[in-house]
């Protein structure tokens, strides 16, 4: 059956539910196709005819279909690897994760760089650590930086990193990382890495079709993941 396609929409509301719809300068006249945005925003697709009874979309397909809409942010420069010490929460890991781009920011671009809406733009894909007796099924994040690469070498954007990463303190005013949990490494070989960081995006500790995926955009801020932050005793339960 031939695909049906429906335009791009830049409803605030379905930006919010529909992540294809974050990159709303890269995307806007882009076409989705209409199987996929029923799975990512369903209560927002208004069927017609010639897209009843079209079949589910396979994870294979979702996996192509958010690899395109990712690369079509970039092209990126660098993928930084946040990952902590201890056993933090999902919410307390997401809150450090954003106050380490609000510093990147500052250092990047100055005191006033929200005023001015001149913010690091990435793409944030969260994954659970598997292997680790530490931190088994606590979030670590993997952050696909957009960087023009005339204003920072990578030594320079790697020093930074991770003089912001090793700033980062939980309540107990202890630092949550480590020099060797956190990297920064520049990109050669874009569509691969895209690939392989999707490799969970339907884990079910993570929500699925890619619920583990957020953004950041100058003047918006980070957009966030849509997956259910698990607590402290839910992740006790399943290391």
């Amino acid at each position: 059956m031939k695909e049906t396609y429906i335009n791009y929409s830049k409803s605030r509301r379905l930006r919010r539910r529909n992540a294809f719809n974050q990159y709303n300068n890269e995307l806007e006249n882009t076409q989705i196709p209409i199987t996929i945005y029923k799975q990512l925003c369903p209560e927002s697709v208004k069927l017609t005819s010639n897209s009843v009874g079209q079949p589910e979309i396979s994870s294979s397909e979702m996996r192509e279909a958010w690899s395109q809409t990712i690369k079509n942010g970039g092209p990126y420069s660098h993928l930084f690897t946040l990952s902590f010490i201890r056993a933090y929460t999902d919410e307390q890991a997401i809150a450090a994760l954003t106050t380490w781009c609000s510093m990147m920011n500052r250092r990047i671009f100055g005191p006033r760089w929200k005023k001015n809406k001149t913010a690091l733009s990435a793409t944030v894909i969260a994954e659970r650590h598997a292997i680790s007796l530490t931190v088994r099924r606590r979030l670590h994040f993997h952050v696909l930086i957009k960087m023009e690469t005339d204003r920072l070498t990578t030594s320079e954007l790697s020093t930074y990193a991770s003089l912001c990463a090793m700033k980062l303190k939980d309540k107990a005013r202890k630092e949550m990382v480590a020099p060797e949990r956190i990297d920064l490494t520049e990109i050669y070989y874009e569509p691969g890495m895209i690939w392989y960081l999707l490799k969970d995006m339907n884990n079910p500790l993570l929500g699925k079709n890619g619920e583990n995926i957020g953004f950041w955009q100058p003047g918006l801020g980070f957009t966030g993941f849509l997956f259910t932050p698990k607590t402290g005793k839910e992740l006790k339960r399943l290391h």
